[in-house]
């Protein structure tokens, strides 16, 4: 989350849903899952700013 804005951002956003801390961050794992698993199969590393624009 240091260097990420996007995962403080959802990281924020579920404490602000009144989530406990190891929910949000069990949450925010399995959001970096699914982009790590993307960016394998297409084989294209990770770019915060592509995620920033809607497609």
């Amino acid at each position: 989350m240091r260097f990420s804005f996007l995962a403080r951002a959802f990281y924020k956003a579920q404490r602000e849903k009144g989530k406990p801390h190891q929910i949000a961050i069990r949450a925010l794992a399995f959001k970096w899952i699914r982009i790590l698993w993307r960016c394998w199969q297409d084989c294209t590393p990770y770019n915060e700013a592509t995620r920033l624009m809607p497609p």
